[in-house]
């Protein structure tokens, strides 16, 4: 019987998950992580800086405070126009016009769910690390663009030519109709962007309502 994954194990982060908390390290920090504290007996969200001084004395700097009762509001306020944000920006895709444009498709470069557990490999502490020639393996450009159309619902890049220099256009979706039929979809990166920050700038705008640590709170 495999053991689930407690973690993830990146060469520049490390991320925790504990019955109740998700700790986020950055390797080039220093003795520095962030948590994220999900309620608990507490009933209360929390999301703080810990460090560890000279004198080995950890301290912590609260960053977001919300209560859990609050949450389900504030996720009801931004799924609608996340959700209209994010349609706003999705395109109908044809194979035909992939190969009038010369655009290649490379696959692999964000695995399927399937296709994971070949890629990863499980390091101390039970966190789930890529393995860097897996991945590589993965990464494929098919022959044919029909190909898309085959295997699971995923999504792939789209890579096209400018001066023989590649360049990424944005990203493609393949996944099933209502009768079963794949259907294929894509967004521009600049329109991905856009509304990434768009909604980066919602949800900030929207928490900060809910945050219920003050300006000089101290933990």
């Amino acid at each position: 019987m495999s053991l689930s994954p407690k973690g993830l194990d990146h060469e520049k982060f490390a991320v925790s998950f504990q019955p109740d908390k998700i700790i986020f390290t950055s390797k080039d920090q220093g003795d520095i992580h962030y948590t994220l504290h999900l309620g608990g007996k507490s009933g209360t969200i929390d999301f703080h800086e810990t460090t560890r001084g000279a004198d080995g004395q950890k301290r912590y700097r609260p960053l977001f405070s919300m209560r859990k009762p609050d949450l389900e509001q504030l996720l009801r306020e931004i799924a609608l126009p996340a959700t209209q944000a994010l349609a706003g920006i999705l395109r109908p895709l044809r194979l035909g016009w992939l190969h009038h444009r010369s655009i290649a498709v490379v696959t692999g470069l964000l695995p399927t769910e399937q296709e994971i557990p070949a890629i990863t490999r499980m390091r101390k502490k039970r966190r789930l690390a890529i393995d860097e020639q897996a991945f590589i393996s993965n990464v494929r450009a098919p022959e044919f663009l029909e190909e898309i159309l085959e295997g699971p619902d995923r999504v792939f890049t789209l890579i096209a030519m400018k001066r023989r220099i590649p360049r990424q256009i944005g990203f493609g979706f393949k996944m099933a109709g209502p009768s079963g039929s794949p259907r294929l979809f894509w967004v521009k990166m600049s329109d991905l962007s856009a509304v990434v920050q768009h909604l980066r700038s919602l949800f900030i705008r929207t928490a900060s309502r809910y945050n219920i640590v003050s300006s000089q709170g101290q933990r």
